[in-house]
C-alpha cells in the first residue's frame, strides 16, 4: 500500500492540516495512475474477507495515517480556537474526515469538496 502514497516529491513535514490532506489526495491520484483498480479491489477484498495478517497490515497503515493527521491538526496554527472541545476532539474530527477521505478515494470523486468542507470547518 505504501507505493500508492507517493510523498517522495514533496516534504513529509506539514504544519497545516489541509495541505497534508491535499497531499494525501494528490498521492492517491498518482497511485491510481499506476494501479487503476487498487482501491476498488482493496475494498472488495476486505469486504469478502482476507487473512488476519492482511487486515492487520491495512489497519496499521490507515492508523498510522490517521495518527499523523491528528498530530498535524494539533499543530496547525490557522485553526480557529473554538473548533475543538470535549464534544469534538481532534481525534474525532480526524475520524470523520478520514471516513470522508475513504469515500472520496473509493468513489473516484475528483472535485475538491472534501478540502472545502475541511477548510470551512476548521479555519
Amino acid at each position: 500500500m505504501a507505493e500508492i502514497f507517493h510523498f517522495s516529491e514533496k516534504s513529509f513535514e506539514y504544519d497545516e492540516f489541509v495541505k497534508c490532506l491535499e497531499e494525501l489526495l494528490w498521492s492517491i491520484e498518482k497511485g491510481k495512475a499506476l494501479y487503476p483498480h487498487f482501491f476498488s479491489a482493496q475494498a472488495i477484498t476486505i469486504s469478502i474477507g482476507s487473512s488476519a495478517q492482511s487486515l492487520q497490515t491495512n489497519y496499521d497503515y490507515w492508523s498510522h495515517i490517521k495518527e499523523s493527521l491528528v498530530k498535524i491538526l494539533i499543530i496547525d496554527k490557522k485553526i480557529r480556537p473554538d473548533v475543538f472541545d470535549d464534544n469534538l476532539t481532534a481525534e474525532k474530527f480526524v475520524d470523520y474526515v478520514f471516513e470522508l477521505f475513504l469515500h472520496v478515494i473509493l468513489s473516484d470523486d475528483k472535485n475538491n469538496g472534501l478540502i472545502k468542507f475541511v477548510q470551512n470547518s476548521i479555519y
